[in-house]
């Protein structure tokens, strides 16, 4: 059972239901414009994105330099590591297959959605895998974020459509903004690991004020250009129920501030408060798109 749990952990499920989200999302656009959709396709897609980041949850574990160092790794520590191997190659293989049967399907574009699942698998797997690894290079989670905002509801909306949507062009950059923020976050929880294990994380990059200023503009401006909807040619109405995630992002921005000005660190409300706003957010959207 621990062992279960522990690689429960390691295929870190927030990236996995983080992208399922961004893939429902174009699905949801189709339904909430009234559009036949595919439920064999739309199925296939759901199964590729889970098994996909549930394999680069895996991989990024495997490779972690934390998983072990020197020679101090035990044989147990050994033994979850093979573990978790061999499952991400299971897992691998078998989004492989379901990128397969995807593309076997009488689609509408199919050259631009190889082009699509392609750069999703590249990108995703540069995160993660040496001599790449972005994560441990500073840009792990600006690549993650564009896959999981940009790319994924992209995706999920040409596995049913023939164009691209004007309205996924125009979420994409506060949906961008909001789930860079949630990373930062995470960054700011794990600082101080990362510096002792010396992982450059997108936070240790840019420095803690660089990245608290980033944090604070990303969650800031991304309410802007929802508020903007109008002048972009999209109802308020359609958007207006993403405000009420907005006191967690706006208590975010309180803490952090408070932070930066030498306050007590409050991680597990930070860590709350940004699971907490970042899943109103894509929860609330989604039920706008499928149910609205």
């Amino acid at each position: 059972m621990k062992e279960i749990q522990r690689v429960l952990a390691a295929a870190r499920p927030t990236w996995a239901v983080l992208a399922l989200a961004g893939y429902l999302l174009g699905a949801g656009l189709v339904r909430h414009l009234g559009q036949p959709l595919s439920l064999l396709t739309f199925s296939l897609g759901c199964a590729w994105t889970l098994l996909l980041f549930l394999t680069l949850g895996l991989l990024e574990e495997v490779f972690h330099p934390t998983a072990g160092q020197g020679g101090s790794e035990g044989a147990a520590t050994r033994r979850q590591r093979s573990l978790n191997l061999s499952l991400s190659a299971l897992l691998l293989i078998a989004a492989g297959w379901m990128a397969f049967l995807i593309l076997a399907q009488p689609l509408p574009q199919r050259p631009l959605l190889f082009l699509f699942s392609g750069a999703i698998t590249l990108l995703g797997l540069a995160c993660v895998l040496p001599p790449f690894q972005l994560f441990r290079r500073g840009w792990g989670e600006f690549v993650l974020t564009l896959i999981i905002a940009d790319l994924l509801p992209t995706f999920g909306y040409l596995l049913q459509e023939s164009e691209p949507h004007r309205f996924l062009t125009y979420l994409a950059l506060p949906l961008t903004l909001l789930t860079l923020g949630f990373f930062l976050v995470q960054n700011f929880i794990t600082f101080a690991r990362d510096e002792k294990y010396g992982n450059l994380s997108l936070l240790r990059r840019m420095g803690w004020p660089g990245g608290l200023t980033l944090h604070q503009g990303c969650l800031i401006a991304a309410y802007v250009l929802l508020f903007a909807a109008p002048l972009f040619g999209f109802s308020l109405r359609l958007l207006a129920p993403l405000f009420l995630a907005a006191p967690f992002g706006a208590l975010q921005v309180y803490l952090l501030h408070r932070l930066g000005q030498g306050a007590a660190a409050r991680w597990p409300v930070l860590r709350a408060l940004s699971y907490a706003h970042l899943g109103m957010i894509y929860y609330l959207l989604l039920l706008r798109l499928w149910l609205g």
